[in-house]
């Protein structure tokens, strides 16, 4: 399939560039015209020249016999011909080997235990460099000859919307390739310490274009959604956020079932995060369905938004939704590093819910008279501990406990300790050792207890936790 499309391809190019008389008689405005003109004005067909004929007396090369291979009896009229099916050969040629490449890589990395990665890393990067060279620079010829045959191309031919939406794509590919080579070069500068290193474009105006005259030309074309996202992201990666924005509402709106849908959404709530618009924000993340990709990644923003508007207690619920959901069955396995983190702002959530509308309780630490007021304002302080840390618990336990619960207690526990807030830690310690009696931590656990006594001053309750513990890990 794809040998015959490229063949398609080379006959509506055959019947471009075989009238060369007629094409080189266009006038000089009109040569001056760019493509970014001929996509939005395609000028008329070059008709067709039916009665001509070519004679095949001559041996066939090696292309034209491949060319034969897909049409028997096609015979190349024009050396450009020729030349376009090669470049398309080897680009063609080069995906599938960077394929190949890219596959035994993948293979030979999962094989091998972790003293052998710095031989596989040498092992994998031997030649796919090389190759990937050769891809892009076929690619771009492919892309420069495409560009000069697009504009010729009658609106009306079948092939138009394909060919375009084609060039388009590889456009787009070529686009993220230079940037992408163009950023390393920038940031390897940056880490030499140069500073007057200006940061690389990002140039994708030759796709924003040719998207942009489907869209306008052929409305029912079959890949029109496809069309509307791919556009959209070429606005974004250019920096035209409010013109994206506009066509990733309306892939919303139009294109409901797309598979870009649930993306795009996300899209949308992080622009208006990034913006500080919170409202728009968990507007987009909320409406991501349970079953896409996104939907763990969009109800972590979305408690990041409530956090951001001090509306703690929905913060808090939509955390633990999180939660609850990195620690399911289906993400045993996967990546689940922002646990930690989630865990962290659960318990920083209750804390800054705690502290609205508190009264700020002013420590003096001066010795004199006023000594007193700094042991009332520490136990208000010890106080406040111990209230956060059995509202956490509380909170948690009205239902059935969750897995995670003795890691929120913990994480309590150490976020108190550093505030100073000793008779807190060793409260959430305490319910940490009661959600889990049999844990291996707890030995360690509760000699952090007897250390908190002790520095509190606390002997006796130090002595007695002491023996306690001697009692209850200690042989029998």
């Amino acid at each position: 399939m794809k040998c015959t499309a490229l063949l398609l391809n080379i006959f509506l190019f055959y019947s471009l560039l075989s009238n060369a008389e007629e094409i080189n008689s266009v006038t000089s405005e009109q040569k001056e015209d760019n493509i970014a003109n001929s996509l939005e004005t395609p000028v008329e067909e070059i008709k067709k020249d039916d009665n001509s004929s070519v004679s095949d007396t001559k041996e066939l090369t090696e292309i034209e016999k491949d060319m034969q291979s897909i049409e028997p009896g096609f015979t190349p009229k024009d050396d450009r011909v020729i030349e376009i099916f090669t470049l398309n050969k080897i680009t063609n040629q080069n995906e599938i080997e960077i394929k190949k490449q890219e596959d035994e890589k993948n293979k030979i990395r999962n094989s091998f235990v972790t003293h052998f990665q710095e031989k596989l890393r040498k092992y994998t990067s031997k030649s796919l460099s090389n190759k990937e060279e050769e891809y892009y620079k076929a690619l771009k010829e492919k892309v420069e000859l495409l560009e000069k045959a697009l504009e010729k191309v009658d609106k009306d031919s079948k092939f138009t919307a394909d060919d375009f939406y084609a060039y388009a794509n590889d456009a787009f590919k070529l686009s993220e390739y230079d940037f992408s080579k163009n950023f390393a070069l920038y940031t390897q500068a940056k880490e030499q310490g140069k500073e007057d290193v200006a940061y690389p474009d990002e140039d994708f105006s030759r796709s924003i274009k040719a998207y942009k005259y489907i869209i306008k030309n052929f409305p029912k074309f079959n890949h029109i959604e496809d069309v509307y996202y791919m556009y959209a992201i070429s606005l974004w990666f250019e920096g035209d956020f409010y013109k994206a924005i506009k066509y990733f509402k309306y892939i919303t709106t139009k294109f409901k079932k797309s598979v870009f849908a649930q993306e795009v959404l996300f899209r949308l709530g992080e622009y208006f995060y990034d913006m500080d618009e919170f409202d728009n924000a968990i507007n987009s993340y909320s409406k991501i369905n349970k079953k896409s990709s996104f939907y763990d990644k969009a109800i972590y923003k979305m408690a990041w938004s409530y956090y951001q508007k001090d509306q703690f207690d929905l913060a808090i619920k939509n955390f633990t939704i999180l939660m609850r959901l990195l620690s399911s069955k289906d993400m045993i396995g996967k990546d689940n590093s922002m646990k930690e983190e989630v865990i962290r702002y659960i318990v920083k959530s209750f804390s800054e819910k705690q502290n609205i509308n508190k009264p700020k309780i002013k420590i003096d630490n001066s010795v004199n008279e006023k000594d007193n007021k700094k042991t009332v304002a520490t136990e208000a302080q010890e106080e406040e501990g111990i209230d956060l840390v059995n509202t956490i618990y509380s909170y948690f336990t009205q239902g059935k406990k969750p897995i995670f619960l003795r890691d929120i207690m913990l994480e309590a526990a150490k976020q108190l300790f550093d505030e100073g807030k000793l008779i807190g830690t060793v409260k959430a310690f305490e319910y940490a050792i009661k959600l889990n009696p049999k844990h291996p931590d707890n030995p360690r656990i509760e000699s952090q207890v007897v250390d908190i006594f002790q520095e509190s001053g606390k002997m006796e309750d130090a002595r007695k936790k002491n023996i306690q513990i001697i009692r209850k890990y200690g042989p029998k």
